[in-house]
């Protein structure tokens, strides 16, 4: 590769060939590896090649026989899976060091010579690679994804670094780093003081110092591995809308914190400190918070729900219109905190006993399918509509998270997910309901739901009358707002399309030759593929069988990685096309637009003169309207054809490609 770095040259002078069948993902970044080591990519198995990379070296494929065979006559052709290659051509640590120090350059590069996901997948001793004590400080490192690098003891002060990964980054330094949607695994010890990480997610923090740091939006989503993150600092932080869905938090102070419309989940902080915290609007959800400190807080608004506050003080702190009537409050003393309205707070939730309605609905789940519904509830009103989702009648998508509460009916959990959504108001109108197979359907069925929700959540149905003109008005609306964002599309679509349609008629003027048609093609279709293709015709002679009709072209193109594999391809005159294999699987490459089959075939007919370049080229561009429709019909008459060609039984000729013949493209 002509532009690679001179530290990249593990596999210079070498050539290298892949044989076999690679998972969708993994082939392209093992070609950008090679490239990038500076090793020569050949598509045909010879003595020449230095390095045959398979995708299952237990396969006992052919090109590893054929390889064996070469070397009994004195080739050297050494045989490798993927992970033996990525011995021989993985960088250095100094390499991906210097790399790194590139900026924004570098990004590119090192995304292909090491963060390969499919090849270096984390397992559980940690990333493969490990940078102690450097300095990255100012650099700008945005869109980096350091998924298989773990840092420590580095100085990031000052950096940007929007939407990038980290997955570990130990006692580092990111003071005054702007870190705008960024990801972060484990961060223990690191400081992260003054620095900008809105809306960024960490998942483990254990000791970390987000000292005066501006984090409205950030997750913290620490999974069961990572069960605690004790003596985090907060001290001056901003954590206005973040979400705290971490199982412990030891030593938790979020003294004077601006916690906004804060959402803390199923969160253990026994004795944690919120003094004079702005609470507005924050959300607790099942929380242990015994004994914890919101003295002159501001918890307008807050809720506490289905939470532990046990000995909690609220000594100055303002109440008005908190919700507590889910929480645990034995031993708090209400008398010192402002505009605190009494309630009647049960010790420990009633259980209700089940309805007839939800016994029924239970009963059809039991006989159907597949029962799914979703509707919206509000937690106050002229609040935000939020949903409730349930699947194949188990599990619940809900404000509260997934809920599946395993070896019970569905209706003790809607009971429970009612019970911790207590005081949210459903909205029935917004009720969408569908079944597969089950015994009754349509508006019996939503009325069946609508009880159940209903003997649920304790709240009533609205009048018939009513209900039904508030879910005509709600679907009006949806309607409307699907039709507005489906308008909006179109006219990006089209004035994308006439935006292309200039641009060519700039640069390239009329289609009439193959010059003209490819670089209109260019421009039409991801360059990618087209490099493919032409690198596929310059490598080999093929066969094209071909069927080119004012209506359609129907096409047969071997595959170079197998050579029992052939595809079927189609493209018609309004744009419709299709590529799949003898099992009338679809083709892989059919993402977006027509795939490298169909660019070989086409590029191969018109540069033989088979094939009508202007024309070609309108169905090509008819076919960015569209999206790949396989017809096994057709395509099986396709393959029908060629079989019967190949046995001589059909009078199907090909059209003959020579390399040569591509060189200059």
């Amino acid at each position: 590769m002509a532009n690679s770095p001179a530290i990249f040259s593990l596999l210079k002078g070498k050539k290298v060939t892949l044989q076999g069948r690679f998972d969708r993902s993994e082939r392209p970044s093992i070609e950008e590896m090679i490239q990038l080591q500076q090793g020569k990519l050949v598509d045909s198995l010879n003595k020449s090649v230095d390095y045959l990379v398979v995708a299952d070296m237990s396969s006992g494929m052919p090109a590893q026989r054929k390889a064996q065979a070469l070397n009994l006559k004195g080739a050297s052709i050494q045989i490798l899976d993927v992970a033996d290659l990525d011995k021989i051509a993985c960088p250095t640590e100094q390499d991906i060091i210097q790399i790194i120090r590139m900026g924004k350059k570098g990004r590119d590069i090192l995304t292909k010579a090491v963060i390969r996901p499919e090849r270096r997948r984390v397992g559980n001793f940690g990333p493969p690679f490990t940078i102690r004590g450097e300095s990255f400080d100012g650099l700008d490192l945005s869109g980096f994804e350091f998924r298989t690098i773990r840092f420590e003891r580095c100085s990031f002060a000052g950096i940007v670094a929007k939407r990038t990964v980290f997955s570990a980054a130990l006692n580092c330094n990111f003071k005054r780093a702007n870190l705008k949607a960024a990801r972060f695994g484990r961060v223990s010890g690191s400081e992260f003081c003054n620095s900008n990480v809105s809306g960024s997610i960490f998942r483990h923090f254990d000791g970390a110092d987000f000292t005066g740091a501006i984090m409205e939006g950030c997750r913290f989503v620490a999974g069961a591995q990572y069960n605690q993150a004790s003596s985090a600092i907060f001290k001056g932080a901003v954590l206005a809308r973040s979400v705290f869905r971490v199982p412990r938090i030891v030593g938790a102070n979020f003294d004077k914190i601006d916690l906004r419309f804060a959402e803390f989940f199923q969160t253990y902080m026994p004795s944690a400190s919120f003094r004079q915290a702005n609470l507005h609007s924050a959300r607790f959800f099942m929380c242990h918070l015994v004994d914890a400190d919101f003295s002159k807080a501001n918890a307008s608004d807050a809720a506490f729900e289905d939470t532990n506050l046990s000995g909690a003080r609220f000594n100055g702190a303002d109440l008005s219109g908190v919700n507590f009537t889910s929480a645990r409050t034995d031993r708090v003393d209400f008398s010192k905190a402002k505009n605190y309205t009494a309630f009647r707070a049960p010790v420990a939730p009633v259980e209700k006993p089940i309805g007839p309605a939800l016994t029924e609905l239970e009963s059809l789940i039991a006989k159907a399918k597949r029962i799914d519904f979703e509707f919206k509830v509000q937690r106050k009103r002229g609040g935000e509509l939020e949903s409730v989702i349930v699947k194949d009648g188990r599990g619940v998508t809900a404000p509260c998270g997934f809920l599946r509460m395993y070896g019970v009916e569905l209706t003790q959990t809607l009971m429970k997910l009612a019970s911790r959504l207590r005081g949210w108001k459903v909205h029935y109108e917004t009720l969408e309901v569908s079944s597969n197979k089950s015994p009754k359907s349509g508006r019996e069925l939503r009325e069946i739901v609508l009880s159940a929700i209903s003997e649920a959540f304790a709240q009533p149905l609205p009048p018939a009358e009513e209900l039904n003109d508030a879910t005509r008005a709600w679907r009006d609306a949806v309607n409307k707002a699907v039709s507005k964002e489906h308008e909006a599309t179109k006219k990006a679509k089209a004035a994308e399309k006439k935006k292309l349609a200039k641009k060519i008629e700039k640069e390239v003027g009329k289609v009439t030759d193959v010059a003209t048609f490819l670089k209109a093609l260019e421009l039409r279709v991801d360059v990618e593929k087209i490099k493919k293709a032409t690198k596929m015709l310059r490598a080999e002679r093929f066969q094209l069988f071909n069927d080119v009709t004012d209506a359609h072209l129907n096409g047969v193109v071997k595959s170079q990685t197998d050579a029992d594999l052939v595809y079927a391809c189609r493209i018609e005159s309004d744009g419709k096309y299709a590529c799949c294999t003898q099992n009338l699987n679809i083709c892989g490459g059919l993402r977006g637009s027509i795939c490298k089959h169909l660019l070989v075939l086409i590029i191969g007919l018109v540069q033989a003169g088979k094939l009508d370049p202007q024309t070609i080229d309108e169905w090509v561009a008819k076919s960015l309207d569209v999206k790949a429709e396989l017809n096994k019909e057709t395509m099986g008459e396709i393959f029908i054809r060629y079989k019967g060609a190949e046995a001589g039984e059909v009078d199907w000729r090909p059209t003959e490609t020579m390399p040569e013949d591509y060189y200059a493209l």
